[in-house]
């Protein structure tokens, strides 16, 4: 299999969030949207109306206030997830093919329901069913390990310890390499071969699993950087003004460091989406120009 060009292939990426930086957005604002509704619904039915104007207000019973709205609270937490689970997929869909065409066409608005979206969901759900069986894995592995040196070998606790820091780095490590050269792929495949095939995707990772992670942080350590300055410039220097003038210590100081905190909502929100703009962008940009790298004319 083709090796990855590392500094191609984030250039690439920057050049193409850059360069379809419309078509990024239109493909993600009506999604995001839609997402914002059903987020903001349950928001509106749950969170005192008083609370969305600003206006801190304690509950005069909190104990039943929560339990008030806990039916309610119960049924949005798994429709948002389904909500968010269905716009991220369909906005992952999007923009890779975007990236995976040779002249990404101008888009405006993006909804898509088709198979391909489908699928990516089905991935996203392998992602997470890969962590918890190595959440398990690595339980068992461990009590197995502190078993085996504490009942069996008794061994000293120095020795258990290093046992311990060493299996640590062993399950890191292949984790990192199974996530990099399996699901780095997986989405080009959903999208430009409208198949979930995790063979295929293994396969065009082989060779590359170091080139996958440079590019990763080549296109994301940046932007994060940006988002992280851009934060302490505006938001946390207002933060330590409150906090060390209200220094909330009861539940009236605490609403009122809230109310204080409030016009600083939007800044978050605009720092968040202008981040997460670029993110997207850059990130399916690589994973869209890698694709196209390591796959010859005879792979389709």
């Amino acid at each position: 299999m083709r090796k990855i060009p590392i500094e191609g292939t984030i250039l690439a990426a920057y050049r193409f969030c850059f360069g379809n930086i419309i078509s990024i957005i239109g493909t993600m604002w009506f999604p995001m949207l839609v997402f914002v509704a059903v987020l903001g619904g349950f928001a509106y039915a749950i969170i005192p109306h008083e609370w969305l104007s600003g206006h801190f207000v304690a509950p005069a019973d909190p104990q039943a206030f929560v339990l008030s709205r806990l039916p309610l609270f119960a049924l949005a937490i798994p429709l948002v997830m389904v909500a968010g689970l269905l716009v991220s997929a369909m906005i992952r869909v999007g923009i890779l093919r975007l990236a995976l065409e040779e002249k990404p066409r101008l888009t405006l608005i993006w909804f898509s329901l088709d198979g391909r979206v489908w699928r990516m969901i089905g991935a996203t759900v392998l992602v997470f069913v890969f962590f918890i069986i190595c959440e398990i894995a690595a339980g068992v592995t461990f009590g197995a390990a502190n078993f085996v040196l504490s009942s069996l070998v008794k061994a000293p606790q120095v020795v258990a310890v290093l046992a311990n820091v060493g299996l640590v780095a062993v399950a890191f490590v292949a984790v990192i390499y199974v996530m990099a050269r399996l699901f780095f792929f997986l989405p080009a495949v959903i999208v430009g071969e409208h198949r979930l095939s995790l063979e295929r995707a293994w396969a065009l990772g082989e060779g590359n699993v170091l080139r996958i992670i440079v590019v990763l942080l080549g296109v994301v350590f940046p932007i994060y950087i940006l988002a992280v300055i851009a934060i302490y410039a505006t938001v946390i220097p207002t933060v330590l003004v409150q906090v060390i003038r209200l220094q909330p210590n009861n539940a009236s100081d605490a609403m009122a460091f809230l109310t204080s905190l409030w016009p600083l909502i939007p800044v978050i929100i605009g720092i968040e989406l202008v981040a997460g703009v670029l993110l997207s962008g850059t990130v399916f940009g690589a994973i869209g120009a890698a694709y196209k790298a390591v796959t010859t004319p005879a792979d389709g």
